[in-house]
């Protein structure tokens, strides 16, 4: 079971973004996890997460990984990259 969450991420400089995490084996080649941009700089996914705790990432041009600003930031690091958390919870 899983839930639909949505991904946000400013990176105006940016040419590709997409969303990896341990919910896609962080594949940020994964068709279901790419963002969009939005304009502004503003990329953005709706992709389904599982229920649970979650770690992810947004990586930047296949290279650069970025930690959500939006999320609180997981203290250690898997892979030596900084990661975020995220729990998706059954919808009420």
């Amino acid at each position: 079971q899983s839930q639909r969450v949505q991904f946000v991420l400013v990176a105006p400089d940016a040419k590709k973004v997409a969303v990896v995490g341990d919910f896609n084996g962080w594949d940020a080649s994964h068709a279901a996890y790419q963002a969009q941009h939005r304009g502004g700089g503003v990329w953005s996914v709706t992709a389904p997460v599982p229920l649970g705790h979650h770690r992810y990432s947004f990586v930047v041009d296949d290279s650069l990984w970025v930690a959500d600003p939006t999320a609180p930031r997981v203290t250690d690091y898997d892979y030596g990259m900084p990661n975020s958390a995220i729990v998706v919870q059954e919808q009420k």
